[in-house]
């Protein structure tokens, strides 16, 4: 998985959704609180520090995570704020975390081959970094 397709691909979905938005509200004064929150995530992406990460390296916001989970293998993309998206990269899905998010702070300072316990309200799940990009 190429980390900076992935974000070129996420930068381009926010880039259209933007431009839908700034169409809708261009008839009001001043621009919506969705339309400013998604500027300010459309900005967070375009100067997002990226780095290429090391079999040493922990999960940092800007990784890009490949996880395993009960024999299934997951993508996770750590950023500074603005989590909560899930899009499709290559047929593979890639959950958007922040640090502040309960995945994204059981992750943070780990890295490949480590092995972390997330508790969530259907029970604990165990982990597996495979690898951080």
């Amino acid at each position: 998985m190429d980390k900076r397709s992935v974000i070129r691909m996420i930068q381009s979905h926010l880039e259209e959704e933007l431009s839908e938005r700034r169409a809708a509200d261009s008839i009001s004064k001043s621009p919506s609180p969705e339309l400013q929150e998604l500027e300010r995530a459309a900005l967070m992406y375009r100067f997002l520090p990226l780095r290429d990460f090391t079999e040493e390296d922990v999960v940092a916001p800007a990784s890009l995570v490949e996880l395993e989970l009960s024999g299934r293998r997951l993508w996770v993309l750590v950023v500074p704020n603005h989590g909560g998206l899930v899009t499709s990269y290559e047929g593979c899905p890639v959950q958007v975390v922040t640090p502040h998010s309960p995945l994204g702070e059981a992750m943070l300072g780990k890295k490949s081959g480590d092995s972390f316990r997330l508790e969530t309200s259907s029970g604990a799940r165990l982990y597996r970094i495979v690898r951080v990009l």
